[in-house]
């Protein structure tokens, strides 16, 4: 809406309005100055208003109307008071002025609170308020022409205050370049603090400046240090003093403790001051200040304080001055101790670097304009350098040693540039040496310099190649025995179904065998053992056999037991299943699920589009009895098989406490003598033996040999817990331990049975030189594979020998 618009709606409005309700009366019987005044009004382009009569009625025009805003138009015909409550403070002295005679009102950028929007905001206006005379000469009413101004008012505050700003960043710079330029040549703690003291006094023109160090003290009190001070009409204050605490002592510890900084413009009108409090703070001279407290790793280490004689309003500018003030100082001293101690201890470093048995050299990475290290300057060196090197190189730079590998500038180079450490190893063909090296950038270093610690590691590598070519045979070998396995049962077995299947589980065991020594036998991740098994059937695209899941790893055993079990699937799969026909399908899926407290790994193998499947097999076989059996007995699984009419449905649900590796043991050099022998007896029915062994097939095989024998077997027992509560509660007249149940080693199930006094034979796989406990040493000891006449004639010579019968 333009000006000319706004004009002809409030001359409209005029003409609408009921004067005669209003004080004014009807427009006929206005007087001729009001008509004249509201005519020069109404033509205008500039905000006017006529205030009239005794009520001060409003009058305006249409630029008047934009300046109040949403008081329009209801403040038309209404007395200033009510339209203008929030402003009539300010404005009523002004029109009693022009109203009583005593002349016009000229103001320039008054404050007037003014309610615009349903809000009270502060607004500027420059205005002017005439009488507007009647025919006697006495004032009749106020004729007022106003500009709002807020926006220039504002405008020059901001550019105040950022001049100020300014100016205050400029003296904080030039104060912090004073207090830098006077600190820098200072060594001594004492004399940094009362430099810093000083210059900050006399900038602040404060009457008492200090620095404080404070310690903490074994009942809980702090003590303060102040060992220089400034002071101009107060002394300083110097001594050791303890922080009280108690009332405004308390808070002021408190804030101190959490870091805050503590401004009081007069102690007599801080409300956190008692008036007792105040007399006493006045006893030491002061009745303001500012105290700074630093807290280093959540300690209180010092207090920077500032006092004034006289009550002071700090400005924030000044506190933050004494904040800045506080650190460069603390920094400035701690910086002094460093270098002290750095000085003292250079004898001490001096030994140290000459003795020790690393190898030591402080360099320097040189650069070329392109920023690429070219070269290495070695400044120092200890002994220990020289003789693994076997040349000196102080004085002399890389290039001049001999040829070298161009890895090592760009280590020495990134170094240089990074700040980062490097630790690595790395061959030197220049003496055809391994080391184990540290580069580093030691503390004030410049910024190419580095520092060297290193070994030769010459005997160690080679020693890991060697067992890394041992390894390596190891797995050949092997392997070679399992093709020699699987061939001679081919031979015996010829090409039947039974020989196929065994060949397949020969191959799978082969499999697995080299997945874990690609990982040094520390296990192997589930996915590679599922990808292993399916990937003879797999189609290229990889959209016949789906696969997914988390990755994880599993122990050794773990993995061959899994190996088998897969490989059952993939082959009956591939014989009877969704494998054996061109559209079938495949989805193997596994997830780790929570089960209370326990983990478990669930896999699903769901098959799609083989020949219809009619239900269970008449017959479980080998196949299912390994998937089944082997995993309840050896993992703790739960095996679920539903044979679908759409295609099989395996879920195997494992914990992960059998899945992942236990502790390890480490072999040592020592032979155990005295493995079972002697003459089997008559019998040995109705002996109660216990039998803890964690693979499946043999212990399947021990129990059927001591049960041959007339033997009541307990167990088997393929956990350490479970052996060790047959142990201690059932009765026995001998037992049979594998050593490692599952990771755990067998030593407490022995301790038990021996305070029974009950015999045992070890089966194991673990040769005669694993370190048993001392106590066990004479007990009859067999290695894997099994022999049943040998494992019942070691068990027959313990009872006969001295079993006493189950108790």
């Amino acid at each position: 809406m333009d000006v000319q618009e706004d004009t002809d709606d409030l001359r409209a409005l005029f003409q609408s309005t009921d004067w005669g309700e209003t004080p004014l009366g009807t427009r006929d019987a206005w007087p001729a100055p009001l008509k004249t005044a509201i005519g020069i009004a109404l033509g205008s382009c500039s905000p006017m208003a006529v205030y009239w009569g005794a009520e001060q009625i409003v009058l305006y025009n249409a630029a008047w109307a934009r300046l109040i805003g949403a008081k329009h138009p209801a403040a038309l015909g209404r007395a200033a008071r009510d339209v203008f409550p929030e402003a009539w403070d300010e404005l009523s002295p002004l029109l009693d002025v022009v109203m009583t005679g005593r002349g016009s009102v000229r103001i320039e950028d008054r404050l007037l609170p003014m309610d615009r929007s349903g809000m009270v905001e502060d607004a500027w206006f420059s205005f002017s308020m005439d009488a507007i005379p009647l025919e006697s000469g006495d004032p009749g009413g106020v004729l007022n022409i106003a500009v709002e101004t807020t926006e220039q008012v504002l405008s020059r505050r901001d550019a105040a205050l950022r001049a100020d700003a300014a100016r205050e960043i400029e003296e904080r710079k030039a104060f912090a370049l004073s207090l830098a330029d006077a600190l820098r040549p200072l060594a001594d703690p004492a004399a940094i603090q009362a430099e810093a003291a000083r210059l900050l006094g006399r900038h602040l023109e404060a009457n008492r400046v200090h620095y404080g160090e404070v310690r903490a003290e074994a009942d809980g009190t702090f003590m303060t240090e102040i060992r220089q001070g400034y002071g101009h009409g107060l002394a300083p204050m110097i001594g050791t003093f303890r922080q009280q605490d108690g009332g405004w002592a308390h808070r002021l510890l408190s804030s101190h403790r959490a870091g805050r900084t503590v401004v009081c413009q007069d102690v007599d009108a801080d409300p956190t001051i008692g008036a007792d409090e105040a007399a006493v703070i006045r006893q030491g001279g002061y009745r303001a200040y500012v105290a700074v407290p630093l807290v280093k790793a959540g300690l209180w280490v010092a207090v920077l304080a500032v006092h004034s004689v006289h009550p002071r309003h700090w400005t924030e500018a000044e506190v933050a001055l004494v904040e800045e003030t506080a650190e460069r100082t603390w920094a400035a001293v701690e910086q002094a101790r460093a270098e002290t101690a750095l000085r003292e201890s250079e004898a001490r470093y001096r030994a140290l670097f000459e003795s020790i048995d690393e190898g030591f050299y402080r360099a320097r990475a040189i650069f070329d304009a392109a920023g690429r290290c070219v070269d290495v300057a070695y400044d120092d060196e200890n002994p220990s350098a020289v003789r693994m090197v076997g040349k000196p190189a102080r004085g002399r730079l890389l290039s001049e040693i001999g040829p070298f590998e161009p890895y090592w500038l760009e280590i020495f180079g990134q170094a240089a540039r990074s700040g980062v450490p490097q630790r690595m190893e790395r061959y030197a063909a220049v003496d055809d040496k391994w080391y184990n090296f540290y580069v580093f950038k030691p503390q004030g270093a410049g910024p190419d310099d580095l520092a060297v610690i290193f070994r030769d590691v010459t005997e160690r590598k080679r020693s890991e190649d060697r067992q890394t070519t041992l390894a390596a045979e190891l797995d050949h070998r092997v392997k070679n025995i399992l093709s020699v396995v699987q061939s001679i049962a081919r031979q015996s077995l010829g090409r039947s179904d039974d020989a196929k299947r065994l060949m397949g589980r020969i191959s799978a065991l082969a499999q697995s065998h080299a997945i874990l020594a690609t990982n040094r036998w520390e296990g192997a991740r589930f996915g590679e053992l599922v990808q292993n098994a399916v990937a003879p059937y797999q189609s290229e695209d990889g959209a016949r056999i789906v696969m997914g899941g988390p990755d994880l790893k599993v122990m050794p055993k773990a993995a061959q037991t899994l190996t088998l079990a897969l490989h059952e699937l993939v082959t009956n799969a591939a014989k009877y299943g969704a494998l054996s026909r061109e559209t079938g399908q495949v989805v193997a899926k596994w997830i780790l699920a929570e089960d209370g407290d326990e983990r478990r790994l669930r896999f699903t193998w769901t098959e799609h589009g083989g020949p219809p499947v009619s239900g269970p097999p008449e017959r479980s076989g080998f196949g299912s009895r390994l998937i089944e059996r082997t995993l309840a007995y050896e993992l703790g699984g739960v095996v679920s098989l539903d044979f679908a009419p759409d295609g099989l449905r395996a879920v195997l649900d494992l914990p992960m406490n059998r899945l992942r590796a236990r502790r390890a043991w480490q072999q040592r050099s020592r032979v155990l003598d005295g493995a079972a022998r002697g003459a089997v007896p008559p019998s040995l029915t109705g002996k109660r033996i216990l039998v803890a062994e964690d693979e499946e097939f043999v212990a399947d095989e021990t129990a059927v040999a001591l049960r041959g024998a007339g033997c009541e077997v307990v167990g088997p027992m393929p956990t350490l817990e479970m052996a060790l509560k047959a142990a201690v509660s059932e009765p026995l007249d001998a037992a049979v331990l594998d050593i490692n149940l599952g990771g755990e080693l067998i030593w407490p199930v022995a301790l038990a049975l021996e305070a029974r006094g009950i015999p045992i034979v070890f089966a194991t796989g673990y040769a005669r030189t694993f370190p048993a406990p001392a106590r066990f040493a004479d007990a009859p000891w067999i290695e894997k594979p099994l022999l049943p006449q040998r494992l019942v004639a070691a068990v027959a010579s313990l009872v006969g020998a001295g079993g006493d019968g189950a108790g």
